[in-house]
């Protein structure tokens, strides 16, 4: 889990948080900036193809593992290509290059997600989601801040190709382990492909109205988050600078707020860690919008804190999702929720482009805060829809 969330953060981070900082010292307007939330629209998507998975052996790769195998040196190949259009020239070809990878990395964590779901206990998930965000943290301090800091010392191409070869260093994982695929090949070769059944069976679940309210807010809070990068540029820092401040102070404080997530979860029920942290989330957002008019070191601090809670929150929201999928169909259910997720925040970026583009920054971060509130809110309503507490009731005696 640590190794192919690191295998995904690596570029994503660049995408999301390097490159919205190159574009806006172009002078790019914020509608531009926000484009570059283009690596949700596979994460949206990836329903579509997510059934597909449902099957432990699926053509052309087979086995999870050896999936895991060849998505890796398609990330690789896909990433090394950003080589060859340094920031310097046009931005559509690295927003199209970045749209490749985020739906490389999407099907990465379809296998992945599903062998945690139908393999793990919730107390392991627990522990395995910790590491995935940590490493996701790291992925941001090499993908974004290390990536520009190689090419101003370096060579935009040798920077790139690095973080390619580091790619395919990561996947050793699904080279050297076992992951016990061959007990299921025979199994899962008969099982059907009937995406249709699989989404209707979802959907149609009981309360699903209370999770669809839920994730609405989740993706509307994280809406702002587009934001930051360009309101520090705004506030005179340089991409490079900004770059530092975001992908590696900022996102390492994740990795102790992850830590002490991954051990409330172990304690306590994940609605009621969520509940606490969007609460938290919304205080931090409705400061900011108070305060983006004063001097620029305060706007870092909370900058920073929002990064955090962020990366707080990937954890709980992979747990929460994974404890919504039904083992038999893991792949359909965590991509449905996920999707929408994605669908939702990538939506919310492009309105906070276009809102703070006319309206001003403190709106946006208003509205991002009440969204955050509304999240806490949604939370308890879900508590009859956890599999695994249900499944853990239905064993007590």
């Amino acid at each position: 889990m640590a190794a192919f969330s690191l295998m995904q953060g690596l570029p994503a981070f660049f995408f999301t948080l390097g490159l919205p900082a190159i574009l806006r010292d172009r002078g790019a307007s914020l509608d531009m900036v926000a484009l570059t939330y283009v690596v949700w629209v596979p994460l949206a998507l990836k329903w579509l193809w997510a059934p597909f998975f449902d099957c432990t052996w699926s053509r052309p790769f087979g086995s999870r593992k050896n999936w895991m195998r060849g998505l890796s040196v398609l990330l690789a190949a896909a990433f090394s290509a950003v080589a060859f259009f340094p920031p310097e020239g046009s931005a559509w070809p690295l927003l199209f290059l970045s749209l490749s990878c985020a739906a490389i990395g999407a099907t990465i964590q379809i296998v992945l997600a599903a062998w945690m779901i139908e393999n793990t206990t919730s107390e392991q998930r627990a522990l395995a989601n910790t590491a995935g965000v940590i490493s996701m943290v790291l992925g941001g301090i090499l993908g974004a801040g290390l990536l520009l800091e190689l090419n101003e010392h370096f060579s935009w191409s040798t920077s790139v190709l690095s973080i390619s070869v580091f790619i395919l260093i990561l996947s050793a994982p699904a080279w050297l382990l076992n992951w016990g695929d061959a007990a299921n090949d025979l199994v899962s070769k008969s099982v059907r492909y009937e995406p249709l059944v699989l989404w209707k069976r979802f959907l149609t679940r009981p309360k699903i109205g209370w999770l669809v309210c839920a994730v609405l807010c989740f993706g509307l809070t994280a809406g702002a988050d587009a934001l930051i990068p360009a309101i520090l540029v705004d506030k005179g820092y340089s991409p490079a600078t900004t770059a530092w401040l975001l992908g590696t102070v900022a996102t390492a404080t994740v990795v102790p707020a992850s830590a002490f997530v991954g051990i409330a979860l172990r304690r306590f029920n994940v609605l009621a860690v969520a509940a606490v942290i969007y609460m938290l989330k919304a205080a931090v957002l409705l400061i900011l919008a108070a305060s983006v008019a004063m001097e620029p070191r305060i706007v870092v601090v909370l900058a920073v804190l929002d990064f955090c809670l962020s990366g707080a929150l990937t954890v709980v929201v992979w747990q929460l999702y994974m404890g919504l999928s039904s083992p038999t169909a893991a792949a359909t259910d965590y991509s449905v929720m996920t999707s929408f997720d994605a669908a939702i925040r990538f939506a919310g970026a492009i309105v906070a482009g276009a809102v703070g583009q006319r309206l001003g920054y403190p709106v946006i971060f208003a509205l991002s805060g009440l969204a955050a509130v509304l999240a806490c809110i949604f939370c308890f309503p879900l508590r009859h829809l956890l599999l695994d507490d249900i499944q853990s009731q239905s064993r007590q005696p």
